[in-house]
């Protein structure tokens, strides 16, 4: 492979993302070796999608975490980069990272948010909005609703479904759905 069809530095930078927040305090649960208590479980894994095709490197990765397991505060940040192997075509190329701090109202899974999108085409907008998450065995269900505080005045919805029932005690079916639509007001 020659340095024009090499992966973008920007890509680096995801991985040092990734890094950075698994090993975020309050995010993962360490147990040192002399310790007697028992592991606390700290979720489900961090899903990281990497897809390299003909033309283009496409990145996902979704963190959902509490600060600590009865913490009211939790963060989400949803990381989608993409980047054709061929520099000449800029088309299809982006870097889309929106994450914030969710406080957690009442019992049944919604929370406010705070937060920021750095975006590789409009730059940084600050963000406000809602959330809806419900997780079981077989249901994943995300729904986020921000406004963002940009010139635009882009308000986005997020949505993230996942259903896994089981086949048997080995095997389960994954399906998921996750879509984002956005839409300026101020036009």
């Amino acid at each position: 492979m020659d340095l024009k069809s090499a992966p973008c530095p920007s890509f680096l930078f995801f991985f040092l993302l990734v890094s950075f927040l698994t090993s975020l305090p309050g995010l993962s649960q360490e147990i040192s070796p002399t310790s007697t208590a028992k592991p606390v479980s700290s979720g489900p894994p961090i899903p990281l999608e990497l897809v390299f095709g003909h033309e283009q490197l496409n990145f996902q990765l979704i963190v959902k975490k509490k600060f600590t397991p009865i913490s009211k505060f939790d963060l989400l940040v949803i990381s989608v980069f993409s980047e054709n192997w061929n520099k000449e075509n800029p088309i299809g190329n982006s870097v889309i990272i929106p994450f914030q701090v969710n406080y957690s109202i009442g019992k049944k899974g919604f929370a406010v948010a705070a937060g920021g999108e750095g975006n590789s085409v409009v730059g940084f907008s600050p963000l406000a909005g809602v959330e809806h998450s419900f997780a079981n065995r077989k249901w994943l269900a995300i729904t986020v609703l921000n406004f963002l505080i940009n010139e635009e005045r882009d308000v986005k919805l997020f949505g993230l479904y996942e259903f896994k029932p089981p086949i048997n005690e080995t095997w389960a079916l994954y399906s998921r759905i996750q879509f984002v639509y956005n839409q300026g007001l101020a036009e």
